[in-house]
This record gives structure tokens, C-alpha cells and sequence, in this order.
């Protein structure tokens, strides 16, 4: 469903343009540490080498790991739902998955909150441990931010008219 629109150039790219974007992952809280998992994501803001908290993509060659997380935390839904909001400049392949899984090995207490510490001094644990990733299903791609901002117009009656006409002239996104 189309909710807005704007007219932007041919060079535009969606994803590459975007000078933040943001994740959402909803999951069950009955029964897990809340205030652990807040503790790890506070940990993980900020710029860091990420290598333990993703998959290798193996069609590309990636040596640079560092990405900056500009905020992790924990939001309460309601009464058995709760979800990671994750926002940050750029992510790895799979690093939202990974990164909810080991948030949720510490609400289960499988893990302490110092497990973050340790993924992230790659010195101390140069490869990422085995553990499973957290399901896709829960994942949700929450909103993204340009610089300079777009300005998106409503869809009704007279814009759809003008946004056919953009598509027709291919400059609308």
C-alpha cells in the first residue's frame, strides 16, 4: 500500500542514501531479564567492531566490522510483548538477528550481561561463537532518515494524479 510520496533524482539510492535507519524486534518478555538485556544493549551503543554479531555475507568481501549503533534499547509494548528498537548508521548481514539472539541467551540467563564485553573485544574472541540466529519472523524495518530530509505528500485524489505523472517521468520513490 502506498501511503506517501516524493520526487527525488535519478542518482537516489533508498538504501545507500539513508543516513540512519531503524529495526524493531518484537518478542515475548514473560519471564526474561529485562533489565539485563537493557544493561547489554546500553553496552553496544556507540562505534565498535561488530564481527561477532553477524554472519558472513559470503558474496561479498567485507574487511571493515566497525559500525555505530546510535541507540539499543528495550521498549515495553505491553503486557507480554516488548520489542528491541536498534537504530544506527549502517548494519552487517544478519546483525539485528544476531545481535537479538545474544540479547535473549541474557534474559534467559544463559548468558551474563558481560558476554557483550567479550563478543566485542575481538582480541579476547577474534571469531564469532556458534550460536543461532534469532528468527527473521519478529524482525521488523521500522523507519530510515535522509540528509537532507524528504518530504513525503499523502496520497490522495490530486497527488496521486501528480505521482503517476513523476512515475511516468521516473523521479518518484
Amino acid at each position: 500500500r502506498v501511503t506517501g510520496w516524493t520526487v527525488v533524482d535519478n542518482t537516489f539510492d533508498g538504501r545507500f542514501k539513508c543516513t540512519w535507519r531503524q529495526y524493531k524486534y518484537f518478542l515475548c518478555h514473560v519471564g526474561l531479564d529485562l533489565q539485563g538485556m537493557q544493561a547489554a544493549c546500553e553496552k553496544l551503543i556507540g562505534e565498535h567492531d561488530f564481527r561477532n554479531f553477524c554472519r558472513k555475507d559470503p558474496s561479498k568481501t567485507i574487511t571493515n566490522y566497525n559500525r555505530r549503533l546510535l541507540e539499543c534499547k528495550i521498549e515495553y509494548v505491553d503486557d507480554t510483548t516488548s520489542a528491541l528498537v536498534i537504530r544506527g548508521t549502517a548494519f552487517l548481514y544478519n546483525q539485528v538477528r544476531c545481535t537479538m539472539a545474544v540479547l535473549l541467551m541474557i534474559g534467559r540467563r544463559q548468558e551474563s550481561v558481560a558476554i557483550i564485553d567479550h563478543l566485542l573485544d575481538i582480541s579476547a574472541c577474534p571469531k564469532r561463537p556458534l550460536y543461532p540466529i534469532a528468527s527473521e519472523n519478529y524482525l521488523v524495518f521500522h523507519k530510515c532518515e535522509y540528509d537532507p530530509p524528504l518530504v513525503f505528500h499523502n496520497c490522495n485524489h490530486h497527488t496521486t494524479s501528480v505521482f503517476n505523472e513523476q512515475i511516468a517521468n521516473n523521479n518518484a520513490l
